[in-house]
């Protein structure tokens, strides 16, 4: 496990989801950004849990 910082970003849009990595990359914010579509899938990803499961992809 590491210690790496991971921001969990909820958008099923793919033209936000784009706009939200420019954003972050312009202000200099460097951390893994994962997104999911909807609550639920944010629910499992916090989880760890269904696609989620295994924690070390």
């Amino acid at each position: 496990m590491t210690n790496e910082t991971m921001i969990l970003v909820i958008d099923d849009d793919l033209n936000d989801q784009a706009l939200i990595k420019r954003a972050f990359r312009v202000i200099g914010i460097r951390s893994s950004i994962h997104f999911v579509n909807n609550g639920l899938e944010a629910i499992a990803y916090m989880m760890g849990e269904g696609q989620y499961s295994n924690r070390a992809k």
